[in-house]
């Protein structure tokens, strides 16, 4: 890979220089020459004020993991993403609109381009109140597409309940140790994880429940009752400050496509 070109960059160009590797002849040469044009105008080129908005939606929403591991389904209200967009620092936000802050209509037209729209939220466990937000899963498959990594000093400190909706929706560059994200050391010594089996029993059972409870209930409600039902299985099992953690490996576990459960 030339020097310069990274991350996402690199991953586009991989497959087309292993082309022009098998091409061979003048190509190799060529391909990379083109590869490191285009990722120097590209990074040249000011950023659209689409992505300007995906960058700095993932900035907000970073700063509000307790609120989205809150609110079902993940994510936030639109008055708190519009406030929190207004407040950063050098955001044009504030005087887009002629003068005026951004509206919802206006958010809502520059997301949909990224197949991302409102929908209801529920923004407090337990409280059956709901208004308009946006879910993280959709922004986060947009931020994987069409953004860099996060720096991993760029990411804020973690605890038990906010390492689940960070490891679920954002990619961290990886730090000097290799690692994305750890709990501070005092949390994870003595810390009991389940074994492998364990977790692989319970993604079997939030499989067959989650069959059940969607002939019942929306995905959202479906979801929330199937995280219920697995924590107090889980609550005789690991400690509280664990809970969200092993909900979420177990949850991915589950998820994960069928030829895959079967090679590991």
């Amino acid at each position: 890979m030339p020097a310069g070109v990274e991350d996402r960059q690199a991953d586009a160009w991989e497959p087309l220089l292993v082309v022009a590797d098998l091409a061979g002849d003048e190509w190799p040469q060529k391909a990379r020459e083109a590869a490191v044009a285009l990722v120097t105008v590209a990074r040249e080129t000011p950023v659209s004020l689409n992505l300007r908005l995906l960058e700095d939606l993932r900035t907000v929403f970073l700063s509000r993991l307790v609120a989205i591991e809150q609110a079902q389904p993940h994510g936030l209200s639109t008055k708190t993403m519009l406030d929190d967009l207004c407040a950063l620092e050098d955001s044009p936000w504030q005087t887009i609109n002629k003068g005026e802050r951004l509206s919802p209509d206006q958010l809502s037209r520059r997301l949909r381009d990224y197949s991302v729209k409102r929908t209801n939220l529920r923004l407090t466990p337990g409280v059956r109140e709901q208004t308009k937000g946006y879910p993280i899963a959709p922004l986060a498959d947009a931020w994987r597409r069409y953004l860099s990594l996060i720096p991993c000093d760029a990411v804020p400190p973690v605890t038990p309940v906010t390492k689940p909706a960070l490891e679920s929706y954002f990619e961290i560059a990886l730090g000097t140790e290799g690692t994305e994200v750890t709990l501070p050391q005092e949390e994870r010594e003595g810390s009991p994880q389940l074994d492998t089996t364990r977790v692989e029993q319970l993604a079997k059972w939030w499989r067959k429940r989650m069959g059940q409870l969607l002939g019942e209930l929306i995905p959202g409600l479906a979801e929330e009752q199937a995280k219920k039902e697995l924590r107090e299985t889980l609550a005789n099992e690991v400690p509280d400050t664990e809970l969200d953690t092993e909900v979420v490996r177990i949850v991915k576990a589950a998820n994960k496509p069928k030829a895959e459960r079967v090679t590991s």
